[in-house]
């Protein structure tokens, strides 16, 4: 009834209960679909660890930090995305729980377009033409972001009595702890699939935003004994390659990317047209090396070896395989080259001329995956170095890699 009471201030014309769908489960939240009488579906968004007992002061803060800043870039960008009506952050109210009210996204998701051709939903050509037209409307809307940029990293805690509709000031965000959830999972067997996090502070400088795990995990293995002297060398490695990203010599050098940049959060229309995005959960200001300009996740698959290689082995690299399907690795540098010149193309200005932050977010991206997961930590450097050699090799006009093959 207070649903029906919100919705009728904002729309009078609409009487009658509510209907409620199946809710639809994200990695970390809840979506309820939420049907009124004259056709205007909304959607209400329960994070999973919303609960009394999970819900921290940084929950809270992250959790105000997604809706403010959704609020901020619908009213400053032509952005395709949910339209935020209200929200809570507490849970002292008739739902109990912290939750986010907006629009519905009507579309198809980006996977089910992407894997057409594999899924048996159109051709090999139209599910070409469609992807690029999805690439066009994804590059489109992530060079909109490059306005906002800022001198520190961190999430936005925004005033949302503030009438200007500017971000606020950076705070501390939070990241996946990727090893202690798997440790919780293998080896502890625990059925709590409840998101772990670890801080990450808001600072001047772009170096600190990939080290923080790394910084964590020092603390506790302080010794050469306990930790082992090969994961040092693995830590030392990954730092010396932080310490030399090139970043934009800029003034405010952080910038507001989307979070994930992955197929699950893009909504399409059935040409490839890009109807919303979603999924602003962990949005922060970040480095501009792993910023707007990056290249989405899908486009950068086949530079994280373990997980690509073990797909591929089973068949779901363009082959017939079930489960997840993944590019080969011939089409997806094509993919890459269209993006960053759909990147290109809108920009009016590119941030710095003299890197190319499309191109370098390959590296970037393998860089934070090192430092943020010490489980393809090893598998990753390793990557990194063989195509550095590789490189030099092609420098030198050596054609051959007699060792590295």
């Amino acid at each position: 009834m207070a649903l029906l009471a919100y919705k009728q201030g904002h729309t009078p014309e609409c009487k009658g209960k509510p209907s409620v769908e199946d809710p639809i489960f994200g990695s970390n939240h809840v979506i309820f679909p939420i049907n009124f009488n004259n056709g205007v579906r909304w959607a209400a968004k329960i994070h999973i660890d919303g609960t009394r007992g999970k819900w921290t002061t940084s929950s809270c803060e992250a959790f105000e930090s997604e809706a403010a800043t959704m609020v901020v870039l619908t009213n400053k960008t032509t952005i395709p995305m949910p339209k935020v009506f209200t929200w809570s952050s507490g849970h002292l109210t008739r739902v109990g729980c912290p939750f986010i009210l907006m629009s519905f996204i009507e579309g198809v998701s980006l996977y089910d377009l992407w894997f057409g051709n594999h899924l048996g939903t159109a051709p090999t050509e139209t599910t070409t033409a469609r992807r690029k037209r999805a690439l066009d409307g994804i590059g489109g809307a992530m060079v909109q972001l490059g306005q906002f940029t800022s001198a520190k990293s961190g999430c936005y805690l925004n005033n949302r009595a503030d009438p200007t509709n500017k971000l606020g000031e950076t705070r501390p965000t939070r990241q996946f702890d990727q090893q202690a959830m798997h440790y919780r999972r293998g080896c502890l067997n625990d059925p709590d699939f409840s998101p772990i996090w670890y801080k990450v502070p808001s600072s001047n400088y772009a170096q600190v935003y990939y080290t923080p795990f790394m910084d964590l995990q020092s603390e506790k293995n302080d010794s050469v004994t306990k930790y082992g002297a090969y994961n040092k060398g693995l830590d030392m490695l990954t730092c010396k390659l932080i310490s030399w990203i090139p970043e934009p010599g800029r003034q405010d050098p952080f910038v507001l990317p989307h979070a994930s940049l992955a197929m699950k959060d893009f909504i399409v229309s059935k040409d490839g047209e890009l109807q919303g995005i979603v999924g602003w959960n962990g949005v922060a200001a970040v480095p501009m090396s792993i910023g707007n300009e990056r290249y989405p996740t899908w486009l950068t698959r086949d530079c994280h070896p373990t997980e690509y290689d073990s797909l591929h082995r089973m068949g779901r690299c363009g082959g017939s395989g079930s489960g997840r399907w993944e590019e080969t690795r011939k089409e997806i540098p094509l993919y890459r080259d269209y993006y960053q010149d759909a990147i290109q193309r809108v920009q009016t200005k590119p941030t710095d001329p003299n890197i190319d932050l499309c191109q370098l977010s390959l590296l970037t991206e393998m860089l934070h995956v090192a430092s943020t997961d010490p489980d393809h930590r090893s598998s990753t450097l390793w990557k990194i170095v063989r195509e550095m050699f590789h490189e030099l090799l092609i420098a030198s006009r050596m054609t051959t890699l007699l060792f590295f093959s």
